[in-house]
């Protein structure tokens, strides 16, 4: 999650740092995907196993998942370009970094 907006007045507050998860992403060397905007129905759609995307469409929240979802797809394309793909680099480095080998506490 990343800002929150009013659902009286439309404005948008940054309640976390901004950027920190573009900085994160950079530190890692991966992709930052996007913004997603707190919001309550984002939260009532995942209880109601209605999503926002299907709830509310034309909503920001909505577009911010959509843009995140083609970030995922553009990326996966990119992985699938061969085994020797440059795109693949950052996804291992990552995961050299956050899985521990098996066996290890």
């Amino acid at each position: 999650m990343s800002y929150f907006v009013c659902g009286h007045c439309g404005e948008r507050t940054e309640i976390f740092s901004h950027g920190g998860g573009e900085r994160a992403a950079e530190k890692l060397g991966i992709p930052f995907l996007g913004h997603i905007p707190i919001d309550p129905a984002i939260r009532a759609g995942g209880d109601t196993g209605m999503p926002i995307v299907v709830a509310d469409p034309a909503s920001p929240q909505a577009k911010a998942f959509r843009e995140i979802a083609d970030a995922v797809i553009e990326r996966i394309n990119a992985l699938s370009a061969g085994p020797d793909s440059e795109a693949k680099a950052p996804i291992e480095s990552l995961l050299k970094k956050v899985i521990r080998p098996l066996g290890t506490a």
